[in-house]
């Protein structure tokens, strides 16, 4: 149960393959007064759209730490999980729409510091659905974790919210998911527009993200997850170069039983001679 908890969560981040049409990259970067400015600092710059592009395969390394709270003074059990993700986009429709298939390439696991083993058997492929406006439309997960509230925190983060317009550094859009947990209390999530970077020779649009996520009906405020976190989106493919989110507050069943904590998500987009070193795994 653990480690198939632990690979859903895994593949529930595949929701990276978003970004900026060539439209809007274009018309930021041949503004008459771009020069090599930042596109943030131009002017607006047209909001972004889906470039879901068939056959497109990337590799992500990922690392999630699940920590839990400290009981009557002992430390709480950490587990870290480590992985190379194959991320193709399998098809897209003519509305747009693209299946979004993960495979787990390799996987190392640590408890407490300590190395575990992992059956290969625990990496089966999952499939996600995204439409044109970022949104997660299906995905496939067992019925042993559809109602994890961690896995289902997870699942929001897997939607991309694009602003409804044109947007400059320091824009701020909301965006309401539903939260299929607690219906009558859905998620509001919080985005700002960064600006723009280059990470390991990569031009990257960066996004900022808030939401608080209530997983009970009765969840009194102070209890619910509250997640922060960053996107930096590759302009030109859509593919995420970089995404991290700290869920504070994670309710979490790993090690037989419920727990409450705090989860980390690193996802870097491997990138042929600058950070493909030491990939490594089963």
């Amino acid at each position: 149960m653990a480690i198939r908890f632990l690979r859903v969560l895994f593949a529930a981040m595949t929701f990276a393959i978003v970004g900026w049409p060539d439209s809007a990259v274009r018309a930021a970067m041949s503004h008459p007064d771009a020069g090599s400015q930042d596109p943030a600092e131009i002017g607006r710059t047209p909001p972004w759209l889906i470039a879901f592009k068939k056959g497109d395969i990337s590799l992500h390394r990922r690392t999630v730490t699940l920590t839990a709270k400290s009981v009557d003074g002992k430390p709480g059990q950490q587990i870290r999980l480590r992985s190379v993700e194959r991320v193709e986009i399998r098809d897209v429709t003519t509305k747009g729409d693209a299946t979004i298939v993960t495979a787990c390439i390799s996987m190392e696991i640590e408890r407490n510091g300590s190395p575990e083993k992992i059956d290969k058997a625990h990496f089966p492929e999952t499939t996600q659905v995204f439409g044109r406006t970022g949104m997660l439309l299906h995905e496939s997960e067992g019925s042993d974790v559809a109602t994890d509230p961690l896995i289902v925190a997870v699942g929001v983060l897997a939607n991309m919210p694009a602003p409804q317009g044109s947007i400059r550094r320091g824009a701020v859009w909301h965006t309401v998911i539903h939260n299929r947990l607690v219906p009558h209390r859905p998620v509001t999530v919080k985005s700002e527009f960064l600006g723009a970077e280059t990470l390991w020779g990569i031009p990257a649009m960066r996004t900022a993200f808030t939401f608080d996520f209530a997983h009970t009906a009765k969840s009194p405020l102070a209890e619910e997850m509250h997640i922060t976190g960053e996107r930096a989106l590759d302009v030109a493919t859509g593919r995420v170069v970089k995404f991290h989110a700290e869920i504070r507050n994670a309710a979490f069943t790993v090690g037989g039983g419920a727990t409450i904590g705090i989860a980390d998500i690193l996802d870097e987009l491997v990138v042929p001679g600058a950070n493909d070193k030491n990939l490594g795994g089963n």
